[in-house]
């Protein structure tokens, strides 16, 4: 629980948990969050902004592959990244995003265009061969090789309950986080 690299400088480098309790009592300078697909709620802020505050020039880095229906947490900061490019205020929020630029009206990008692939995969060439990259696809199928590679949020019903209330109407909870529709 207590894994990190100490530099000369005293700096270091640690891993550390990402729910709601977790990063309290550290001094932040640039805590890197991974995968935020995975987090359905906000919480997962509570614990490694504070902590940011104390320092003089902290950044969050928030990095992840598109989500799915319960990806609330990457789709908030999605949003709010998206904003800030429109907004183009110059400070605040560096907002990133490789993707398969798709309207959810249009018909799908195809998974098999490999000249796609060149677009919206800035690793191709460099680190990953177009044969790699065949493969992932060969091995993971279509649906999940436009999530992972393609950063397609998969929307569909996997049968997994939401953590919504669709009998709440306008107002439904997700897991500490009001949502109005």
């Amino acid at each position: 629980g207590s894994e990190e690299i100490a530099f000369a400088n005293g700096s270091y480098l640690g891993i550390s948990a990402t729910q709601s309790d977790s990063g309290h009592g550290d001094t932040l300078d640039v805590p890197g969050l991974d995968e935020i697909f995975a987090h359905d709620d906000p919480e997962v802020d509570q614990g490694f902004t504070p902590p940011m505050a104390t320092r003089p020039e902290p950044q969050k880095w928030l990095l992840s592959t598109a989500g799915h229906r319960r990806s609330f947490y990457l789709k908030g900061k999605r949003e709010a990244g998206r904003a800030a490019v429109a907004a183009d205020s110059g400070e605040g929020i560096a907002y990133f995003e490789w993707s398969a630029d798709w309207d959810p009206g249009q018909p799908e990008p195809d998974v098999y265009d490999r000249r796609l692939w060149w677009f919206i995969m800035p690793a191709l060439g460099h680190t990953q061969t177009e044969k790699a990259i065949a493969g992932i696809l060969t091995d993971m199928g279509p649906r999940a090789f436009r999530r992972a590679l393609y950063n397609l949020d998969d929307d569909e019903d996997d049968g997994t309950p939401s953590p919504l209330d669709p009998e709440a109407g306008g107002r439904q909870q997700a897991r500490g986080a009001t949502m109005t529709g």
